[in-house]
């Protein structure tokens, strides 16, 4: 559950990071639970109302966690940021930031994913699993960097969200794959 406390952007990073971290590998192994006790063919069904199937889901987590992993590794080698994804300018949000992480976890506002991260079909179950893995193992060596603290100085901006630290990145990260381990659950129940 996400509450206020957990999104204070004036705590200090080391702190921040750390619950970030928690959310996620609790949150990524619930989702792979989830797929593990499903019927194999239900993960990649989709519910008669439309929407992605449990298995792109886990595809569209892993696009995000990559293409936002290429933003914070840049940041914490010193590099040149990539010029941002999508064609939409980054929304102005006069919301507290610790109140657009809940509204986002709770699956409250539709957002339209950008075409990079949006999944591919026919993907097989063994390569979406592959690709999660890739960009976990990715985004868990990054944060365990000694200068991984420095992501607290980056500015990026998020189409929706506005502009982000790399750590409100990281949390937004957990936001969102707590969302869609929430949607992956509804898609399965209305399946199985």
């Amino acid at each position: 559950m996400v509450t206020e406390k957990g999104f204070d952007r004036g705590r200090g990073a080391e702190p921040r990071l750390a619950r970030a971290r928690a959310r996620l590998t609790r949150d990524r192994a619930s989702f792979l639970a989830l797929l593990d006790a499903s019927p194999p063919d239900a993960s990649r069904r989709t519910s008669s109302g439309g929407g992605w199937s449990a298995l792109e889901i886990l595809e569209h987590l892993a696009r995000t966690e990559h293409g936002v992993g290429v933003v914070l590794r840049a940041a914490v080698s010193g590099q040149p940021l990539p010029e941002r994804v999508g064609t939409q300018a980054p929304r102005r949000v006069k919301l507290p930031w610790r109140w657009r992480l809940v509204l986002l976890s709770r699956g409250i506002g539709r957002a339209t994913s950008p075409r990079a991260l949006t999944p591919q079909p026919g993907r097989s179950a063994p390569e979406v699993r592959a690709m999660a893995d890739k960009a976990r193992q990715d985004l868990v060596t990054l944060l365990a960097h000694p200068d991984a603290a420095r992501l607290a100085q980056l500015r990026y901006p998020h189409p929706f969200l506005g502009d982000l630290d790399g750590i409100e990145w990281i949390e937004f990260l957990a936001a969102h794959e707590e969302r869609h381990l929430s949607q992956a659950r509804a898609t399965l129940a209305r399946l199985v």
